[in-house]
Parts: structure tokens; sequence; C-alpha cells
């Protein structure tokens, strides 16, 4: 079972609990930081840089927009926890000195553990999915996302990176400022004056996915924004270039696990 909830009073803060659950979920990613806790059985999570299985009790950390997916693993069960933060959340903790870490943080490693932080997660998380966002949850929230970033992030570096990476964030940019539009692989090609079959290879290389994946994931990151601000379904599907409503459900519930209906009355004012 998933459960989900997103606290528009909170920064837009998104929750998700699931309870033994026995599936697979497709490569994808989250515009925020994914932070969680594994509460009972085994999943795999593949990388880019590798595969990690997570036992109960590990704290999990995703960077924004890391290209990962769920394995099952079988006759066991996963239950989990997840909320996923803006980086400008991250940000404003920086800028109060509740984070000390400064620079843009980066988590180089996905699991850890710490039993007092793990329970912190449990508590905080139980309380704001009741819908309890009173000066004292937000404090437990802060004190626990802080104690995770001090922990275990890093700065990220600022080497200069190759030309081909470049290239691939200047196509990937490019698909985030026109994820309303038809994906045309060979008008894209031209554009960035590369062979369309390289443009593929190098995109997927170094993103995990392929433009096309790349951007069915931005639209339905842009298409929960827009139902959590209460436009219709019809609509949200329109404005993230779904011209076919059944393909918006479908690749909506592909990634999130929810219909766009179950994500919409999720949203908490």
């Amino acid at each position: 079972m998933f459960e989900t909830w997103k606290l528009k009073a909170f920064d837009n803060l998104e929750l998700v609990r699931s309870t033994a659950i026995q599936m697979d979920a497709p490569k994808h990613f989250h515009e925020g930081f994914a932070i969680g806790i594994a509460t009972k059985g085994l999943q795999t999570m593949q990388l880019e840089k590798g595969d990690y299985t997570i036992p109960p009790g590990s704290l999990m950390f995703l960077n924004p927009r890391e290209t990962h997916a769920h394995k099952q693993i079988p006759y066991s069960p996963w239950s989990h926890q997840m909320v996923y933060i803006s980086p400008e959340y991250i940000f404003w903790l920086q800028k109060e000195g509740i984070i000390t870490r400064k620079g843009e943080l980066w988590f180089d490693a996905p699991i850890a553990t710490s039993p007092e932080i793990y329970n912190n997660f449990l508590n905080f998380h139980r309380l704001l999915a009741s819908g309890n966002t009173c000066p004292h949850t937000t404090l437990i929230f802060n004190e626990t996302i802080a104690a995770i970033f001090n922990n275990w992030s890093i700065t990220k570096g600022k080497e200069e990176r190759p030309s081909l990476v470049g290239q691939v964030e200047n196509i990937q940019n490019y698909l985030e400022q026109h994820y309303r539009t038809k994906l045309n692989l060979d008008e894209l090609a031209a554009r960035f004056k590369i062979n369309k079959f390289q443009l593929i290879r190098d995109f997927k290389r170094s993103k995990g996915v392929t433009p096309n994946e790349y951007l069915n994931i931005i639209r339905i990151e842009a298409a929960k924004k827009y139902l959590a601000e209460g436009h219709s379904l019809v609509a949200s599907a329109y404005m993230t270039g779904f011209y076919d409503q059944s393909h918006f459900s479908n690749y909506f519930l592909k990634y999130t696990c929810f219909t766009p209906g179950q994500f919409q009355r999720s949203c908490i004012a």
C-alpha cells in the first residue's frame, strides 16, 4: 500500500509512506532531495554508481534529479517512508545556521545508519502525515534534516566538467524549458549539431535515461505541481504536454505509484 501527502503550508513538502509493497519502480528522479527510512523488508536501489541493498533501519538519501530505480527482492515485502524537500528549503536551513555545512550540498553515498535520527524521522513523519505542522513538529523536522546534512552531505565539487557533460546539460536544459512540446529527436539533434543516435547514447550514459524518458519524468514532476495548485486533471495533463488523458494517467501511475486523482486528493492546505 502506498500513501502520500502534499503539505502546501509547509513549503509544498511531499511525504510518502509504503507498507509491505512488492513491486519494481522504473528509472526516475525527483525535483528535490529525497530523504527517507526503510522500516521493513529488503529492496535494491539501483543508481548509476551501483546497486545498493537497503535493510530495515537504514537512512536513504537521493540528490535532486539523481536517476534511480527500485528492484524488489522476492519474498521480502518492503516498507519505507520518504520526504521530498526542495533545494531552496535546504538553502534556508543553511542560511539560518541550522545546517552548518556551507556551499552546494550533495550526498555521495545513498545509505547510512543512525538509530537516533531514524527514530526522530519516524516521529516527525507521523506528525506531519497527520497534518500537525505546529512549531514543535517543525523543530523536530528541521533538526532531523539538519543532522542528516551535517553528518552525511558533502560540498559539491566545482571542477571543470568535460565537454560531453556540458553538451548533455545543454540538451537537458532545453528539454526542461520545452517540456510542453512534443519531442522530435531529429530536430533536437540538428539544434545541437550532433548525430541523433550519439545524442541518445550520450544522454543515457550521463543521465541514466533516454531523452524521451527524461522528458516524461519532467512532465510528471510539473504535473504534480499543477495538481497540488488545484488545476483539473485535464488541464494538468494539457499544460505538461500530455494530449491523451489515458497516457497521462498511465505515466503518472508508472512514475509515482499513484493516479493523478489520488495524488491531488492527498494535497493538504
